[in-house]
């Protein structure tokens, strides 16, 4: 995912990883996932 900045996602305190992780398991809605996190 490379719409955030990886100091953005620092700040929220996800890591790159987390991300991938994620939108694996939820790849049609990836930013709405991660904003319910």
């Amino acid at each position: 995912m490379q719409a955030l900045p990886d100091h953005l996602l620092a700040d929220i305190g996800i890591s790159r990883s987390e991300i991938e992780r994620v939108t694996d398991f939820g790849r049609g809605d990836p930013v709405g996932r991660l904003c319910r996190f």
